[in-house]
């Protein structure tokens, strides 16, 4: 669970003084566009520091190019987008940092409420540690510099859209950077304008959405947008007003499933949303729907898997849905739980479980361990 606290805005850094011109190319130079195509691929292969150092080369030209001619807006887009990917990929540097922390910490589990049974479920750590692990990872140095990048892009997107209201390209851009900023301090748990980010973008999709009700595009964005906000809520414990957004999110994917049968990225979204629906449920006890959504991820996730058997991120689904019918049909625990660890040990022995998976495998061992003999 993502634990907030407040934390000072940050003010976006200042452009560095550079030539009023960008100088010619010398010969050999690597171009913008290889530049960002090195540092995508880089950090694929591990190589972080080579991702940034190319990120960060695109940034210094786009930099030149806008400040010499800053009235060209798509010079302010390329820069925007430059800010975004160095945000994003010292994001993900800090997220494996963390991922790392978390697998060191100890495990506690969840207490139960007096007088009311609770049904089965991982085991969470303490708050207390994991506010810790989010301090920690303040000292790493890599997260305050992607909140800058953020909030520079942000700046740049703010004023582009503001000068082209009527532009939905830049207005999508603007949910957007809200929901990267969003995103970044809900993980460095410094929410204080957590949820003010996810609603300004859920305002942007909500518009976009009316002027475009066919746009798929817009409306898978709204419902993602929903999503962010109901995980941002049931954080924050007000489980109520959590289902409404889930289930706002999910009446939109639901729709494009249905348009879409095809589409495995929806039919993918969908199963999620069944199980983050079902997890909301069953803390706030109501069981046989959680039951229902479990049992419909499944079913999806099962399909996919059988017609991408090499989707390891579809076999990975299929774990996570049989970890939680485990919990709401104790008979069957053992099976559906032996079956989940089968599937992680499998893409394990050949390569194909990523690390931030690897945790899940001693989880269900754990898990199976407790079951009465």
């Amino acid at each position: 669970m993502r634990v907030l606290r407040r934390h000072p805005k940050a003010a976006a850094p200042p452009l560095v003084p550079i030539p009023a011109a960008p100088p010619p190319r010398r010969r050999g130079a690597p171009p913008l566009r290889l530049l960002q195509q090195v540092g995508r691929s880089a950090p694929r292969s591990r190589q972080g520091q080579d991702a940034e150092d190319f990120y960060r080369s695109s940034l210094d030209i786009r930099k030149r190019l806008a400040q010499a001619e800053p009235n060209r807006a798509d010079y302010q887009r390329d820069l925007s987008v430059s800010y975004n990917k160095l945000g994003d990929l010292l994001r993900a540097l800090d997220r494996d940092r963390r991922r790392r922390l978390l697998q060191e910490l100890p495990r506690h589990p969840k207490a139960t409420r007096p007088g009311r049974a609770q049904p089965r479920r991982l085991p969470r750590r303490p708050l207390h540690l994991l506010q810790q692990a989010g301090d920690l990872l303040r000292d790493f140095g890599q997260g305050q510099d992607a909140e800058d990048f953020y909030r520079s892009s942000l700046d740049i997107r703010k004023r582009l859209a503001q000068a082209e209201p009527n532009r939905a390209d830049y207005q999508r851009d603007l949910s957007v950077s809200y929901n990267k900023l969003g995103d970044l301090l809900s993980d460095l748990g410094q929410g204080q304008d957590v949820e003010d980010f996810y609603r300004n973008s859920l305002d942007i999709l909500k518009r976009l959405v009316q002027t475009e009700p066919n746009r798929a595009d817009y409306q898978r964005d709204l419902s993602v947008s929903y999503e962010k906000l109901g995980e941002l809520l049931s954080a924050l414990g007000q489980g109520q007003n959590a289902e409404d957004f889930y289930r706002n999110s999910l009446d939109i994917i639901k729709r494009l499933a249905q348009d879409e049968p095809n589409r495995a990225d929806y039919q993918r979204h969908l199963s999620v949303s069944y199980i983050k629906l079902g997890d909301l449920l069953r803390d706030l006890g109501q069981g046989q729907g959680a039951e229902d959504f479990y049992r419909s991820s499944l079913e999806i996730a099962k399909r996919l898997a059988q017609a991408e058997p090499n989707r390891a991120d579809y076999q990975i689904d299929v774990a996570v849905s049989l970890s939680r019918m485990a919990q709401i049909e104790p008979q069957e625990a053992l099976a559906h739980l032996q079956r989940a660890l089968a599937i992680l040990k499998a893409l394990q022995e050949r390569g194909a479980l990523l690390p931030r998976d690897e945790p899940k495998i001693r989880i269900f061992e754990e898990e199976i361990a407790k079951l009465p003999a």
